[in-house]
């Protein structure tokens, strides 16, 4: 069994206390730290990102449930097992998700399973995101056959850091960038991945042939605009394909109607205020 890191959420010192001794028992199963509410967990679990998540149910401020959907919330990849001395909130558990759901007081032979079930999660969502990104490598590459060995100005790919390695990221499937204080958020249609990065030096490295500044804080790829929408008497907001609204700022307004104005023919076109 592949070893695994484990922190440990729950409001009673004792029950942490008691949970780390039966993991003692379980081989290849190492404690990394804990916390007693869902505030501190949330900062604890995004800083040292394990494996798993052992989370109480109840505890003041933040339920169990609402720590593990802001986990999930910002891509944080950890396994859950929700432990905890009612029987009645399985559904929820697995709503957001959970690995296992273990009712105290937890007995070694369902911690041992919890444990490995989590391992086995962990270890196909490993391997499905390596086989993604070799097809990412394999497509990119056949695109690129014919086109000569012409350096490009622009990146046609993005690397962001994710649990255990980088995540290769193809510039055309980017719909757009957000500036978070000293991070930027990249979204996709199905995640967002995160770089430690300037938006100007972002920028600079775009094709602004295929991206355009909404505003100043915020990079949009023209081909996911898919339409317009008038925000107030003069505002305008873009329309992507995966159902973002984006606000234009007034002074990049005429360079936006301008550019998706050019695309003759679209609903885009069409739906742009006047």
């Amino acid at each position: 069994m592949n070893d695994l890191r484990i922190f440990i959420v729950d409001d009673e010192p004792l029950a942490v206390d008691r949970l780390k001794q039966v993991l003692r028992a379980v081989k290849g199963a190492e404690v990394v730290g804990s916390a007693c509410n869902g505030a501190a967990a949330i900062r604890e679990i995004c800083d040292l990102e394990p494996d798993l998540v052992f989370l109480d149910m109840k505890m003041p401020g933040l339920s169990g449930v609402e720590v593990a959907a802001s986990l999930k919330a910002q891509g944080q990849g950890s396994e859950i097992v929700f432990v905890t001395a009612f029987d009645c909130f399985a559904s929820e558990a697995f709503e957001v998700d959970a690995a296992d759901y273990l009712v105290k007081p937890v007995r070694l032979d369902r911690l041992e399973s919890a444990v490995h079930r989590a391992i086995r999660r962990r270890d196909s969502r490993l391997a499905s995101q390596r086989v993604e990104e070799l097809e990412l490598v394999v497509n990119a590459l056949r695109d690129s056959q014919g086109k000569g060995r012409a350096k490009q100005k622009y990146d046609e790919e993005l690397w962001a850091p994710r649990a255990g390695g980088l995540s290769r990221i193809p510039t055309s499937s980017v719909v757009w960038v957000e500036a978070a204080r000293d991070y930027m958020l990249v979204h996709t249609e199905h995640r967002t991945h995160i770089l430690r990065e300037t938006m100007a030096s972002l920028e600079a490295r775009l094709d602004p042939d295929v991206f355009i500044r909404a505003h100043r804080s915020a990079l949009v790829n023209v081909a996911h605009i898919v339409g317009t929408e008038r925000l107030g008497r003069e505002g305008l907001q873009l329309r992507t394909t995966a159902g973002n609204l984006i606000r234009v700022g007034l002074g990049r307004r005429a360079a936006i109607r301008q550019r998706l104005g050019g695309r003759t023919g679209s609903a885009i076109k069409a739906d742009l205020p006047s």
